[in-house]
């Protein structure tokens, strides 16, 4: 970076006595301090282009990874779980958040294993009536015993 500098340097020196001798020679009087100034800033002028225009490589059409800071091993999706359970087990009044992970959960596994849905009319009866009721019913405050009960019930479909 500085042997740049320095060879601008020479060059504008260069430049302003070739010019000076150029002037001489065709008999034009000038202030050799108004030429250097004039010249400079022509140079300048021309270096932030010459900078902004070949020494910087463009836009990046190819995005950084950004990656996020988290605690290894850490889970969105159990710690999101985890905190429905724990909102249920200690709230005042019934949530139906709890209730409607267990549908998206159930409904998940009647289909991956029997190719329906909660809304088909065999599902009760795969379901069983236990689990069908507490999916189907209203919000309710479910016991930890009766909970593990469910997903127990859940992951057997």
């Amino acid at each position: 970076m500085r042997r740049q500098w320095l060879i601008r340097l020479l060059a504008l020196v260069v430049v302003v006595t070739v010019l000076l001798v150029g002037i001489s020679l065709v008999h034009y009087r000038t202030t050799p301090a108004r030429l250097a100034l004039l010249v400079a800033l022509a140079a300048a002028g021309l270096w932030v282009v010459i900078d902004t225009l070949v020494d910087d490589p463009g836009p990046s059409w190819h995005p950084e990874a950004r990656y996020l800071v988290q605690v290894p091993g850490y889970d969105h999706k159990l710690s999101a779980y985890t905190r429905i359970i724990e909102d249920q087990l200690v709230a005042r009044e019934p949530s139906a958040h709890l209730r409607d992970r267990l549908r998206a959960l159930a409904d998940q596994r009647l289909w991956q294993h029997h190719g329906m849905d909660l809304s088909d009319p065999g599902a009760p009866e795969i379901l069983g009536e236990h689990l069908a009721e507490a999916l189907s019913g209203p919000a309710r405050r479910f016991g930890a015993a009766e909970l593990a009960d469910l997903i127990t019930r859940i992951e057997r479909l």
